[in-house]
């Protein structure tokens, strides 16, 4: 899903950074194993998906995403993330997988899960570092990413 992202949406127009094809190639010659390991030994599984180049280029960590809904809501009176779910760049302390999401009126849903847990309702909110190699960043640029269509709030796409 992130990878369709990033090839759809955010580098739609213009040129992919190697960082980020290498990132892809690394994924792609793993899925398989990884893959597997899933039913095998879901903390190691686990522990090699938050290590990949693409998780760490591209996922958010708690931080970063719990920052950016709340400035979000605070600037434009919308929730991110209210309906889905995303995953983080990182792992609990025992291990598993963290999500965060379904931000509504009660606060923000967050918890953690093995790597083949997962429901119809996820959702892609990328790094803050891919919008900065997409968009142009000034003082005036709050750089935050609103999903489906994954554009940062008051930035304008490259030409």
């Amino acid at each position: 899903m992130i990878i369709r992202a990033l090839r759809e949406q955010a580098f739609k127009d213009i040129e992919m950074p190697e960082e980020y094809e290498e990132a892809i190639r690394e994924f792609e010659a793993n899925k398989d194993r990884l893959t597997k390991l899933m039913g095998e030994n879901w903390q190691q599984a686990a522990k090699e998906l938050a290590e990949l180049k693409i998780t760490q280029l591209t996922r958010q960590s708690i931080q970063e995403t719990i920052y950016d809904m709340a400035l979000y809501y605070d600037k434009n009176g919308k929730r991110l993330l209210s309906n889905v779910y995303t995953w983080s760049n990182s792992r609990s302390t025992d291990g598993y997988l963290v999500y965060l999401g379904h931000f509504d009126a009660k606060g923000v849903l967050g918890s953690r899960w093995t790597p083949v847990s997962r429901y119809g309702n996820l959702g892609v909110l990328l790094s803050r570092s891919v919008a900065k190699l997409v968009y142009p960043i000034d003082e005036l640029c709050v750089c935050l990413i609103q999903p489906p269509i994954i554009l940062p709030i008051s930035c304008k796409r490259l030409s």
